[in-house]
């Protein structure tokens, strides 16, 4: 029996010219229960958007997916979300942890409500890693955290398995051993692995491969530049987040031409912050990114556009957001100062920086740091810091600027408490950047005026 057909399936992005470039055409493709396959395909080549198609995370333009018997496409996407986390794992090439919990609780979050600890422990010892229960991710090897998404990918016994790059932060021997890992696990589970990735000298010999032009027409064509995507200006924003186990009540999208309807139920974290806008993406990807700080950007928002919202009447405050580099595996972001004086995380409750600590200085290299940050690491007002290139803390990856904490926020109970804050300028400038990022962002933090009856249909709330 097939766990995963495709039909027809088309998806196209527009470039920057406004030209229609098709990314995806595949006419068909199935894959049989428990069976692996390795995908092949040059960087570019639509690998991503393929799997985001499967997974429901983005919709095509035309053509099928059909899970495990049921019609993903047809799906209301409250439901989509649900088949999604039942019979979907993911493991991503960034591992994308939360770097604030230890890894029993990561695996937990997979499960259903996070009640199941005595089966996220036993996909931890399946791992190996049962004496790194209440270890955090920072604390952990590169290998290991790998091992981590690999017990959370597998821990709700899903039908599929999707493996994006699983394997581009490891050495060749690491590398390995995750694949061995992955293939062994699924077959145990009977579960079906969908592996993509560019590097034939690892997987050729474990896995049936096939390459991504054979089924797909548009990359058979010439490359369909994935990368695209990137540059497709539809923004989205994302309400409701229980911050306790980080599950989305509420997701709100909208293009040029599209109104969704005010979220329901929002929780504490975000009472008074009305939205989280960025580029084309899926909607949990924008929770888990703009929220969590999970991975990159998979685009940014021009500073001209931000200023644009940022003027409208009904906006009291539009924050930009710029996802930074870590400090031994906890995460940088760049902001304004306005986090610690305008956004409230509940009615009438501010950001508060201890005394007699201060906000950073725009121009400066200096940080305010997360409670939960400055407890893990000892960190204290006056000490200093190199920051670390890249998502994934590594010691050969030290960056030149020295960073000064300038001070420590008082507990909130909320993601911000696991973040080292820094100016917005530092974050986009820092060495080893994409300089031509200095005018962009990758989300904003909409907060409405409370008398204001609207904003306009591109960003209304």
């Amino acid at each position: 029996m097939d766990i995963l057909t495709l039909t027809a399936l088309r998806k196209h992005y527009r470039t920057p010219e406004g030209e229609r470039m098709m990314v995806i055409d595949v006419p068909a493709f199935s894959m049989a229960a428990g069976a692996p396959i390795w995908l092949k395909g040059a960087s570019g080549a639509g690998r991503t958007t393929f799997l985001h198609l499967i997974a429901g995370l983005i919709a095509p333009d035309g053509g099928t997916v059909v899970l495990d018997g049921v019609e993903l496409t047809a799906l209301q996407e409250g439901v989509r979300d649900r088949l999604r986390a039942t019979a979907l794992g993911c493991v991503y090439q960034n591992f994308n942890l939360l770097q604030g919990y230890p890894c029993l609780e990561n695996v937990m979050l997979a499960l259903r409500r996070g009640r199941d600890r005595d089966v996220a422990v036993a996909m931890l010892e399946r791992v190996g890693l049962q004496r790194r229960l209440n270890y955090f991710p920072s604390q952990l090897s590169v290998g290991q955290q790998q091992r981590v998404a690999v017990a959370r990918a597998l821990a709700n016994r899903p039908r599929l398995v999707l493996a994006d790059e699983p394997t581009g932060n490891l050495d060749a021997e690491r590398a390995a051993g995750t694949l061995a890992l992955l293939r062994e696990t699924c077959a145990e589970q009977e579960t079906a692995l969908l592996l993509v990735s560019h590097d034939p000298v690892i997987l050729a010999s474990l896995l049936s491969s096939m390459d991504l032009a054979d089924i797909n027409v548009a990359a058979a064509g010439g490359a369909p530049h994935d990368t695209l995507a990137h540059h497709h200006q539809e923004y989205a924003t994302a309400y409701g987040i229980d911050r306790r186990i980080g599950r989305c009540h509420r997701v709100g999208r909208r293009t040029d031409h599209e109104r969704v309807g005010t979220s329901h139920g929002i929780q504490s974290y975000i009472h008074q912050c009305d939205g989280r806008m960025g580029v084309r993406s899926s909607k949990l990807q924008l929770v888990l990114n703009s929220i969590f700080h999970l991975e990159e950007s998979p685009g940014t928002i021009p500073r001209t556009e931000l200023d644009r919202v940022s003027r409208h009447p009904g906006v009291a405050l539009a924050l930009p957001i710029v996802m930074g580099d870590n400090y031994r595996g906890y995460r940088l972001v760049g902001t304004t100062t306005d986090l610690f004086a305008g956004v409230d995380y509940q009615r009438g409750k501010t950001y508060t920086i201890r005394e007699p600590g201060r906000a950073f200085a725009e121009s400066e290299h200096e940080a305010v740091v997360g409670s939960f940050v400055a407890e893990r690491l000892g960190l204290n007002e006056g000490d200093t810091f190199h920051p670390f290139h890249g998502l994934n803390f590594a010691e050969e990856q030290e960056h030149e600027e020295t960073y000064v904490v300038t001070g420590l926020l008082e507990p909130s109970g909320t993601p911000v408490d696991r973040i080292i804050w820094v100016p917005l300028e530092g974050a986009v400038t820092m060495s080893g950047h994409d300089a031509s990022t200095a005018e962009q962002c990758d989300f904003t933090q909409i907060q409405r005026e409370q008398s204001d009856g609207g904003i306009p249909a591109r960003y209304a709330l």
